[in-house]
């Protein structure tokens, strides 16, 4: 799972419990990726790969979508991991970086609005198979953010940049905090 042969003894310490966590739920989610793309495939769509309002240009006075940019990210895959994407992404009340992991979850009334929101656009075209796994596009997406700031934390933070040490790993367990709250939200 999470690589730590070369990782600090120090930092491997501190992350024991995320490293477990990450194995565990690593585990669940494989399998069920695994499952649904064998026996059951989503069909393949163009993904942002990276949909966040930074990366959507509105028109000042109507509000309206002008442009959607930053295309680096984009190819085939699954639609439920750039819904995913935005769960991670908008759901949580909380700096990705929240000190008090207690107070990282996901909002209800910011779920329902995003899946309403998704909903009422794909709604013509989104096949069933897609929309009942959107939880599962939810919790691929957080684990993986999970895995790379944890990954990152323990080969010394070249990747994200970081104010103080632990700030990946903060990251980390604010991600998997993320993960358990989603469980529950829809």
């Amino acid at each position: 799972m999470v690589v730590r042969q070369n990782a600090p003894e120090d930092r491997s310490r501190k992350a024991w419990l995320e490293i477990l966590q990450l194995s565990s739920e690593g585990r669940d989610l494989t399998w069920h990726y695994e499952y649904l793309k064998t026996f059951n495939p989503l069909p393949l769509r163009i993904l942002h790969g990276d949909p966040k309002l930074s990366n959507i240009l509105f028109d000042e006075k109507t509000g309206e979508v002008r442009a959607i940019i930053d295309w680096d990210t984009v190819q085939p895959g699954w639609i439920i991991f750039d819904f995913g994407d935005m769960v991670r992404a908008y759901t949580n009340p909380c700096a990705e970086d929240e000190p008090d992991v207690m107070k990282v979850k996901v909002h209800r009334p910011y779920m329902d609005a995003l899946l309403e929101g998704f909903l009422a656009q794909t709604e013509p075209w989104l096949r069933p198979s897609e929309r009942i796994n959107l939880r599962l596009g939810a919790q691929c997406v957080i684990w993986l953010q999970a895995l790379r700031f944890l990954a990152d934390y323990l080969s010394g933070d070249h990747y994200y940049p970081v104010e103080y040490p632990e700030q990946n790993l903060v990251r980390a367990r604010n991600q998997l905090r993320l993960l358990n709250s989603i469980k529950f939200s829809f």
